[in-house]
């Protein structure tokens, strides 16, 4: 049997209940699923690895707080294996494309996209298709890079191109890249973890990439069904807080991004005041760039 080089990577936090649904949905296709708990309670730490264990998933309580230190968990993890990619989900968002491993497996294989650092996919969100993330567009342009569903787009975003960060609702990792280039940090808990991935990988002008013949739902209305969440950030009054928390970490994330990349991820246009510090780097790059013309670069893969 050939050896796989693809691993499927979750960090789960008191939400084991959407396994169900996910396993259902998914054709995993015999490839290894490792899952970290990222401070769980005792009580769904329990439901946990009897979760793990009825679907052959590999548990593990997390090393270091935090996505990032996850991800190089799951690196050491999967690089054991001879495993050299692998591809993180969140669990209300699962593949579209039939064999979807199998056929991303093989294109790691052919070696093109070694190069690559993040690697993310086409997803179907609501009435949107998702390429990627642009917090470098906005408000001049769009935090995402995206399209209606029933609406054409410029036709080179449906062909493997350059993006600043993946639609992270799913996004891959090359483990050699991440190992040679990547510092993870424990500022982030959950979200812009992977924003900061990629932008590392940039600013070392190591190109991010999306793939958009591979596609993916994100259907956060699962979540309804066990009262999680629909909407992960928004959080109305303190008992939502508290309820974020339970599931997600801490939410200083906009602090800590303007900290280390020196402009609001919010407001892409404080970016014009710092961008003389990111010249020669992919990051100045995509900032001069406007997406409505199409991606900065294609690729034939």
């Amino acid at each position: 049997m050939e050896e796989k080089k693809l691993g499927i990577f979750f960090v789960s936090k008191n939400n084991y209940q959407l396994y169900d649904i996910w396993m259902n949905e998914s054709d995993v296709e015999n490839y290894t699923i490792l899952n970290i708990d990222e401070d769980s309670t005792p009580e769904n730490k329990k439901i946990g690895r009897e979760v793990c264990k009825k679907y052959g998933i590999h548990y593990m309580d997390r090393e270091i707080k935090g996505l990032q230190n996850n991800i190089k968990s799951a690196c050491n993890f999967f690089k054991e294996k001879g495993i050299e990619w692998f591809i993180w989900f969140q669990h209300d968002c699962y593949p579209l494309t039939k064999n979807f491993f199998s056929k991303f497996d093989n294109l790691i294989k052919s070696g093109k996209i070694n190069g690559f650092g993040v690697v993310g996919f086409k997803v179907q969100h609501e009435k949107y298709q998702m390429f990627s993330r642009s917090p470098l567009q906005y408000p001049r342009e769009e935090m995402w890079v995206r399209s209606s569903i029933d609406k054409p787009i410029n036709e080179n975003y449906l062909k493997p191109h350059l993006i600043e960060s993946a639609a992270w609702m799913c996004a891959s990792l090359n483990i050699n890249q991440f190992e040679k280039h990547i510092i993870p940090t424990t500022d982030y808990q959950f979200f812009h973890s992977w924003d900061d991935i990629a932008f590392q990988f940039l600013y070392k002008n190591i190109p991010n990439l999306c793939i958009p013949y591979f596609e993916f739902s994100h259907e956060q209305t699962v979540k309804k069904q066990y009262k999680i969440p629909v909407k992960s950030p928004l959080a109305k009054n303190k008992e939502e807080e508290k309820q974020r928390e339970h599931y997600y970490g801490h939410f200083n994330h906009h602090k800590v991004w303007e900290k280390r990349w020196g402009f609001n991820y919010d407001k892409g246009e404080t970016f014009e005041n710092i961008k003389d510090h990111y010249k020669s780097t992919l990051i100045y790059d995509l900032y001069n760039h406007n997406i409505h013309s199409g991606p900065l670069k294609t690729f034939e893969i």
